[in-house]
């Protein structure tokens, strides 16, 4: 039974009569390839260009309107959109970015200042400029959200308040759970946030601790689904705003909007709460993930024996995420972006507990690792929920995996190649099951609704090119030494992301293993059920996003800094790349790779959904 609050039931009301007022005839779909890109670094960049190297002003400055940051990330975008091998823009944005300040209760009259749309504008003018200008190549927009540890700080504020009436006073905070000698008073059962989880997907910052708010929390909830009501009216406003094609659920997350939680495979093994007022052996001694979780689970919903050692709770905040997505959007496409590896897990000996979902047991079937079938399971449970064809509203529905690489092969089957745990394979089997219309679910008496196919790089080819494009032994003999960017993407193309779709024939591997059988992309080439223990063909797979350092590399740019590329309008400084502009065989046959891509996807992706 999924947990509802009074608060929840009305706000979900509220939201649906929001969702009738903005609703459409058909789910506007994203086509094609997207260049994704992390908001809050564009802003950093410009902002050294139009202040300096020293102190930087807060985003946007108060001081100056217009904030000529603003300015340089038009130019910015617009250089992206106007790589003739993308299709639209895929803006990782953080919610502190957009929603600063606490804006109050009511989402249709915010306090002064709870908002900062500047940088969501900023893309949407890129868009509109481009559009207007090339009105028979028009792009788009897929909006990409990050809570959890990106969540603002006031957020912590209004825990606060709801569990003793008193902000910022940190009666809010879950951190006493994790004392070796429990405090006085004890943490209140309605504590919402906790230091003790490091943002690992910050790492390379060096050690990232912040407020982690608990997925279930329903003052977190509320504030998050109060700001996504906020952003639909301003998207409403925006120039273009029929660019906006789809969004990614997101809510219980830490880093991303992807499926990641605190994990045992992730997070350090051992826990200490990095909290000045406590000395470094106040934490309970050798604290675990799942022993964490365990009293966070016991200390929010009691004694009750199904949420412990279970990814029930996460389950259900996945559920109500996904309703108030449904419920406050509307005439586009939902985007769930799955990982099957990043869930709690916990050493259990119930085998109810490691069951998929019914009709996604493929999805899971590794039978070595118990771990890895809970947290897995609990990814099928909500991807089954989201493919129900009375959940979603007025939208469409799509699933993508954030980390294709060209050694996750979708023709090997085994664990390192990403066949199992929801990756591409997963993905493409749901594309193909479900195209043009609902569909059962194998084996059982439920059907489907249509859901479209996407996958992301896991990461750049500038940034990591040996992880990213080589198809490492025993993939292909391909010496990975001698690899280089074209090459690299093209093994991801014809190794990943294309396989059992109807493109799949137009992508060769040129002889870098020759005579292997996982070597070749189209279907008659390979043997029989070559996507490990998943049967489809000809998915029609719908978009793919590949960072901006790769579109930038492809345009001879990789080279360029902020300036160069975008100038500083308010400085009376234009773009001037002449100085550091690149050109190669390398680089141009990139270009024509992306352009190839690009159309490829176009030419197999489905349409809009009428409702």
């Amino acid at each position: 039974m999924q947990r509802r609050t009074l608060f929840m039931c009305l706000f979900l009301a509220t939201a649906s009569i929001l969702n009738a007022q903005f609703g459409g005839a058909h789910a506007r779909v994203p086509k094609g390839l997207y260049t994704n890109f992390l908001v809050d670094d564009a802003i950093t960049a410009a902002q050294k260009v139009a202040y300096g190297t020293g102190t930087l002003p807060n985003y946007p400055n108060p001081a100056l309107k217009p904030d000529p940051t603003d300015a340089i990330l038009v130019n910015y975008f617009s250089t992206l959109l106007s790589n003739p091998g993308v299709s639209g823009l895929a803006p990782m944005i953080q919610w502190k970015t957009l929603n600063p300040n606490n804006p109050g209760w009511n989402p249709f009259s915010a306090a002064p200042g709870a908002y900062a749309w500047n940088a969501l504008d900023d893309v949407f003018t890129a868009v509109d400029r481009w559009n207007k200008a090339n009105p028979s190549s028009p792009k788009n927009v897929q909006l990409i959200l990050s809570p959890g540890f990106n969540s603002p700080s006031w957020v912590w504020n209004d825990i606060d308040m709801s569990v003793c009436g008193k902000s910022g006073s940190g009666c809010g905070s879950c951190d006493g759970l994790f004392l070796a000698t429990p405090p006085v008073p004890a943490p209140s059962h309605l504590c919402g946030y906790t230091l003790l989880f490091e943002d690992v997907e910050e790492k390379n910052k060096g050690p990232f601790y912040t407020q982690f708010p608990l997925p279930w929390n329903p003052v977190y909830q509320a504030d998050y689904y109060r700001f996504l009501i906020a952003l639909n009216q301003h998207l409403q406003q925006e120039p273009s705003n029929s660019a906006f094609v789809a969004i990614t659920v997101a809510g219980p997350t830490a880093s991303s909007s992807e499926m990641i939680l605190p994990t045992q495979k992730y997070w350090p093994a051992v826990l200490t709460l990095p909290v000045p007022q406590y000395p470094a052996n106040a934490t309970i001694p050798n604290l675990d993930i799942p022993t964490a979780w365990n009293l966070l689970f016991k200390n929010g919903f009691g004694p009750n024996p199904n949420y412990q050692n279970s990814d029930l709770a996460i389950v259900e905040a996945w559920k109500n995420a996904i309703d108030a997505y449904s419920l406050i959007f509307s005439g586009i496409t939902l985007e769930l972006v799955s990982t099957g590896d990043a869930l709690p897990e916990f050493n259990v000996t119930d085998p109810s507990l490691l069951l998929p979902a019914p009709g996604f047991e493929q999805d899971c079937d590794d039978p070595t690792n118990n771990l890895r079938a809970m947290d897995c399971a609990a990814d099928t449970q909500v991807i089954a929920y989201f493919t129900n064809p009375l959940v979603g509203g007025n939208n469409a529905k799509l699933t993508f995996e954030a980390g294709m690489l060209a050694s996750s092969s979708a023709l090997k089957s085994g664990p390192d190649t990403n066949s199992f745990d929801i990756g591409q394979n997963g993905i493409k089997w749901l594309a193909a099951t479900t195209a043009s219309g609902t569909a059962p679910l194998p084996g059982t008496p439920f059907r489907m609704s249509r859901m479209l196919g996407g996958l992301q790089f896991d990461t750049s080819l500038t940034a990591n090119l040996p992880i990213e494009g080589c198809p490492n032994p025993p993939l292909t003999s391909f010496d990975c030494s001698t690899l280089n960017m074209s090459q690299g993407f093209n093994f991801v193309m014809a190794l990943s992301y294309f396989p059992g779709t109807p493109a799949a024939t137009q992508y060769t591997l040129s002889g870098a293993c020759s005579g292997l059988p996982e070597c070749y992309a189209g279907d008659t080439a390979i043997p029989a059920n070559p996507y490990n223990n998943f049967h489809y063909g000809n998915a029609p797979m719908n978009m793919m996003e590949d960072y901006d350092g790769d579109i930038l590399f492809a345009m001879g740019l990789g080279n360029c800094n902020m300036e160069q590329i975008a100038g500083n309008p308010s400085a009376g400084i234009l773009p001037d790349v002449s100085g550091c502009i690149n050109s190669g065989p390398d680089i141009n046959h990139l270009q024509s790779e992306l352009v190839q891509a690009n159309t490829a996807i176009l030419s197999i992706a489905e349409g809009p959904s009428p409702f």
